[in-house]
């Protein structure tokens, strides 16, 4: 027998899921999830599952899955209704088609390289992806990044790199993300248009790069680094990105498919471009 009591409120304070693909019914890794009206969120881990705090939330709150590749959707809370065996809802996502010809452009030849942001090594500010004495798991789906001007000009993407000031996490999970900028949401980012994953081992820190495929653009883009993953074993650790205060911008949000926020400091973020 299934069962969830619901009265004004939900009467539990956590729920979990598994989200699958619907037409391969595979699992689907990596995949943000919010319940916005509490500034929580979270993303699923590698198989697919998640929890969530839903602690004071209606009954009639949603949940937001939202993954690249597939059509976002909002589930009510009152549909997790927990299982005897498992505890675990499926959650199905239908597959959505990528229009990459709206923002791959060919670039020019004879162009030349160029360094957008800066990388620095220590600084007395950062960046938290997951701050001191708090689980990872809450903290999934934090990002910070820089905007990329393109000048209506076309210009390829080589390389992006950023630093790890403190890393005590012995496996992370990063996605570099690329979002169009939104004219309707004040220049802020606005429609996700790329995504790559790539993992940080043995509490490395300093430089890491990351190269995303030679991507080609005309518009100007928001490039972010965002935690969305960690070795479920190990749930404590600091990590965290210089920040060069008061210096530049750094557009962040603090949970998964959060508000987005336009902070004074420069992270230490550098996209190599060509054009």
């Amino acid at each position: 027998m299934s069962f969830f009591t619901f009265s004004a409120y939900s009467q539990t304070t956590e729920i979990a899921g598994i989200i699958f693909d619907r037409h391969s019914e595979e699992p689907i890794p990596f995949v943000n999830i919010a319940l916005h009206n509490f500034l929580l969120g979270t993303v699923s881990d590698s198989s697919g599952q998640f929890t969530l705090n839903i602690q004071n939330a209606s009954a009639y709150d949603s949940i937001e899955v939202s993954k690249l590749g597939f059509k976002p959707k909002k589930v009510l809370i009152q549909s997790f209704l927990t299982n005897e065996e498992s505890g675990v809802t499926a959650i199905f996502l239908d597959q959505q088609a990528l229009e990459m010809n709206e923002f791959v452009v060919t670039a020019k030849p004879g162009t030349k390289l160029r360094q957008i942001g800066r990388l620095k090594s220590k600084s007395r500010f950062g960046f938290a992806f997951n701050p001191m004495k708090t689980n990872a798991t809450e903290n999934l789906g934090r990002e910070a990044g820089i905007k990329v001007d393109s000048k209506n000009l076309p210009f390829t993407i080589r390389q992006v790199k950023f630093n790890l000031a403190n890393n005590q996490l012995d496996h992370v999970v990063f996605r570099l993300n690329i979002y169009r900028e939104s004219l309707e949401e004040m220049g802020l980012p606005g429609e996700k248009v790329f995504e790559k994953l790539f993992d940080v081992i043995n509490q490395e820190k300093g430089e890491i790069t990351v190269k995303p495929n030679d991507l080609q653009f005309s518009e100007t883009i928001w490039v972010t680094i965002e935690f969305v993953g960690f070795n479920n074993d190990q749930k404590a650790g600091i990590l965290t990105m210089p920040v060069a205060f008061p210096f530049g911008k750094t557009i962040t949000r603090q949970n998964s498919l959060g508000e987005w926020a336009l902070i004074s400091g420069a992270p230490s973020i550098m996209v190599e471009i060509e054009g």
